[in-house]
């Protein structure tokens, strides 16, 4: 089994990193990029919380986001603010995060996506792809109705699982769990560029931390 140490990425050259800590008593309605672009982020309907002092981690981005009852129910989520001057634009990207799925998220959900109507302007990590629950998958310069990839990356439920996930410009992709690698995925063709202009964090059921 290979494995590697995905929990401490270098953070020099950093696209985006979200701690969610904050300061003082109330918790903020923006959230502060740590890395050196300071992209701050909008929450929709979503809370931090505090994991207390005999947890590893402290705070973390919880998501009301059970569409068990309510299938509309995933307006809880984070909103990347960019502009012109500040988008995303990259063929290749490391991508991770801590995620505790927690209830029933919608198929098809983004975790770390550009959640944009625009024809081939979809693109990140997708929970449940194309039904298959609690599986992580990836969508890269998609539209609206297009099939999600599945990783074949199984998360447990209501509990931590650290993931990290390496698109590589060549079409391949890597997929590593808890350390572990999982699979790797062949594209078939070259990833392009894309721009991440519409990038959210969320609209799973659980909570999300860095």
């Amino acid at each position: 089994t290979t494995t590697i140490d995905t929990t401490e990425i270098e953070k020099e050259g950093l696209q985006l990193h979200y701690t969610f800590e904050y300061e003082g008593d109330e918790p903020p309605e923006i959230i502060t990029d740590e890395s050196s672009n300071k992209r701050s982020a909008t929450l929709h309907s979503a809370l931090l919380r505090d994991g207390g002092e005999g947890r590893m981690y402290r705070k973390v981005l919880s998501l009301d986001n059970d569409v068990r009852t309510n299938s509309k129910n995933t307006n809880s989520y984070a909103e990347v603010i960019t502009d012109t001057s500040n988008h995303i634009n990259l063929a290749s990207a490391t991508i991770s995060f801590w995620i505790r799925p927690i209830g029933i998220s919608e198929d098809n959900v983004g975790i770390i996506f550009n959640n944009s109507l625009e024809k081939n302007n979809r693109h990140g990590i997708v929970m449940n792809p194309n039904g298959n629950t609690l599986s992580l998958g990836y969508m890269w310069k998609t539209s609206v109705n297009s099939h999600s990839v599945d990783l074949k990356a199984q998360l447990k439920h209501d509990a931590w699982n650290h993931v990290t996930v390496l698109i590589y410009k060549e079409g391949y992709v890597r997929t590593f769990l808890d350390k572990s690698f999982v699979g790797n995925y062949d594209l078939g063709v070259t990833h392009e560029d894309v721009v991440f202009d519409k990038l959210e964090i969320g609209r799973v059921s659980g909570m999300i931390d860095d």
